[in-house]
């Protein structure tokens, strides 16, 4: 079914328009909450104007770490922290190529390490139905989100692993999960049991929705769905491993 030119432009409008300000307003009241503890316990987050900063622990002053990037909007829980590496990335949406991409800075040197264009498709909100966690051994990303080869419609979304060793522009799917879009979300690694665990997307029709957690065997590719319990407010919101 063809689209209208108008119908388009009508849609990149609401995007843009909704995405700059679901951006602004989690940027500006959730640093923490797109922050990552490296190995020297500092903590990092990007600011309003899409900037790195370092967040003091204890008094919450932010120091800039490098210029400011305004063309990238963000979400929640959409930055991971390679401590083995020094590296912290996001996953957002550039307002320029108005396309999801994924911005990495070194924290050594302050400097962007990569920022490329992903295969994946946006929401109308920034980063909803998208995750990011980081391999602290071979320093590869695990990315979920909608690929180039999941219909718009579609409950489907893939789990990507972005190899390190080719500056991210290489990936493969390691499993497909369908699953709702939901505000919230969630994931975390096992670095040891090599398990990414997914807490962002929902599944059923109303009032029987389940927000479950799905385990992923990153190497298998096997798909394992933890039951929680909605209806009595159990179930997660934010994963971090141990």
């Amino acid at each position: 079914e063809s689209v209208s030119p108008s119908a388009v432009t009508s849609f990149r409008s609401l995007h843009q328009s909704s995405s700059a300000a679901m951006s602004r307003i989690l940027s500006a009241s959730a640093l923490l909450l797109l922050g990552s503890v490296d190995a020297a316990s500092n903590i990092y987050g990007t600011s309003v104007t899409g900037g790195l900063v370092k967040i003091d622990g204890t008094t919450g002053k932010l120091t800039p770490e490098g210029p400011d990037h305004p063309e990238e909007l963000e979400g929640q829980e959409l930055s991971t922290i390679d401590q083995a590496h020094g590296r912290y990335y996001i996953v957002g949406f550039n307002a320029t190529t108005e396309k999801v991409n994924l911005v990495g800075w070194d924290l050594k040197t302050h400097e962007l390490y990569v920022d490329t264009e992903l295969n994946l498709s946006e929401s109308a909100f920034v980063g909803v139905g998208q995750a990011i966690d980081a391999d602290p051994v071979t320093g590869d990303l695990f990315i979920v989100g909608r690929t180039d080869r999941v219909l718009p419609n579609s409950t489907s979304h893939d789990l990507l692993r972005f190899h390190a060793n080719t500056s991210f522009s290489t990936s493969e799917r390691i499993a497909t999960i369908k699953g709702i879009d939901v505000l919230d979300g969630s994931s975390a690694y096992d670095p040891i049991n090599g398990v990414e665990y997914l807490g962002m997307l929902a599944s059923g029709d109303p009032p029987n929705v389940e927000f479950n957690v799905f385990a992923v065997d990153v190497k298998t590719g096997d798909v394992k769905t933890i039951k929680q319990d909605a209806t009595h407010g159990k179930y997660v919101q934010n994963m971090d491993y141990d």
